[in-house]
């Protein structure tokens, strides 16, 4: 039996984020970009690839339990049990899928297709026993995320995230005044399905029929989660901004955008301290003629590197764990250690102390985030409030009626936002507003 191509782009895809350490997305493209595989299969491939990714650390420890020895395996000839491992648990493929499990290790160690054929075909068997072990084996979870998710948000809402986290990402993206008019019509055109979620909002699907096309590669469309959309609505249009983190800056120029269309003069500045981010942003964004923005490269947690101008917006966009992103970054579920939580708790909570020296009286600084855990989000807020720093700054409650009615939920009772990863709908994204007095 021949093996799907499908199971070949996520095997391939698997082993590059494993011996690489590199982002799902990176491994996906060059799995891509050296094969010639058709869209059906690329697809499924995908689905698949980013799937067992995400369970890897997860389906290991269930491979030890057929396969002691597992370990001494060639890591390919892993990732390919792996894989196949994780199609019969979390996709619910029927049992004969076994047949293609052995034939992915026939392609990758044939010497080993009897070992995969017994190992898959138990798996097959007891399938639901190994997922009703534990929460983590049930969704493919490490056990200490599993943990945190039910220690921070109860085990209904953390077996919820867990669920949407294996499900397919849905994309979204924000249309530039500069786009063409028939901007809908090019798109539909070449294979994607819009369906409008706001006056600049949509969700498309069938992205990758159209990720190579050229109004994706200029930016006129922005692919960004509703979240990072939201989050820039809660501050006045046309106000002077500095942006922290601004990456390529997507914000700034939705930002920018916003501005124009209400006919509102504005200022940007982006700051962040990836040189290579920071020439690909200002190249972007005056190839599109926002010229209104300014990027540097600066430290944010050096208050001399921000240097001494004042904002009336100063927007965070803080270094997080993505745990509201893992559907869309799957990686993140085999690389992530408890031990980095805190990393980055401590780091964006000094970029938040350095921030605010920024903010103008009267002025708005915004904190966000793309995770849900608390360590990173309320608890670095109330923490900047509390110290002496923060005595500066009073917490400006989020009211429903300032969010998307589909996100209206997502207020907590201390005027914060924390959405969760919702199927068929945004990321999971914190975002609280505090104002200088």
């Amino acid at each position: 039996m021949a093996v799907a191509p499908s199971r070949v782009i996520a095997r391939k895809t698997l082993t590059d984020v494993r011996s690489r350490r590199s982002y799902v997305a990176q491994a996906l493209s060059r799995v891509l970009r050296d094969g010639d595989y058709h869209a059906q299969d690329i697809g499924y491939g995908t689905r698949l690839a980013h799937l067992s990714v995400g369970t890897c650390r997860a389906v290991r420890e269930i491979l030890d339990l057929y396969l002691p020895n597992a370990a001494d395996l060639a890591p390919i000839a892993l990732d390919a049990l792996v894989v196949s491992a994780t199609e019969l648990l979390y996709l619910n493929a029927p049992a004969h899928i076994v047949d293609q499990g052995v034939a992915l290790m026939k392609k990758t160690n044939y010497g080993l297709a009897g070992l995969a054929n017994a190992v898959l075909r138990q798996i097959a068997t007891q399938r639901d026993d190994i997922r009703a072990t534990n929460l983590a084996f049930e969704f493919g979870f490490p056990p200490w995320l599993a943990e945190q998710l039910v220690g921070e948000y109860g085990e209904d809402v953390a077996r919820e995230v867990m669920s949407v986290s294996n499900e397919e990402a849905p994309i979204f993206g924000y249309v530039l005044s500069v786009a063409p008019d028939d901007w809908a019509e090019q798109l539909t055109k070449a294979g994607a399905q819009i369906t409008p979620m706001g006056e600049q909002t949509i969700m498309i699907e069938h992205m990758r029929l159209i990720r190579e096309h050229p109004l994706i590669t200029s930016r006129m469309i922005l692919v960004t989660d509703l979240g990072a959309q939201i989050a820039l609505s809660l501050a006045p249009i046309g106000a002077r901004m500095l942006e922290i983190g601004c990456g390529r800056g997507t914000k700034s120029l939705m930002w920018a955008d916003r501005a124009r269309r209400a006919q509102e003069d504005t200022t940007l500045v982006g700051v962040d301290n990836n040189v290579r981010k920071i020439e690909r942003a200002q190249g972007e964004a005056h190839a599109l003629g926002f010229d209104e923005i300014i990027y540097r490269v600066a430290d944010a947690t050096d208050a001399k590197s921000l240097g001494d101008e004042l904002y009336d917006v100063v927007f965070v966009d803080a270094p997080c764990s993505g745990l509201g992103t893992l559907r869309r970054h799957s990686d993140k579920r085999m690389t992530l250690e408890p031990g980095d939580i805190t990393q980055l708790r401590d780091l964006s909570a000094r970029i938040l102390h350095t921030s605010a020296r920024s903010v103008a009286k009267g002025g708005i600084l915004l904190y966000a985030t793309c995770t849900i855990s608390r360590r990173e989000n309320d608890a670095v807020v109330l923490g900047f409030l509390a110290s002496e720093q923060g005595t500066g700054f009073h917490l400006d409650r989020i009211r429903a009626n300032e969010l998307p009615p589909m996100i209206a939920e997502a207020k907590t009772h201390e005027g914060l936002v924390q959405m969760l990863p919702r199927s068929g709908g945004g990321d999971g994204h914190f975002i609280a507003r505090l104002v200088r007095e």
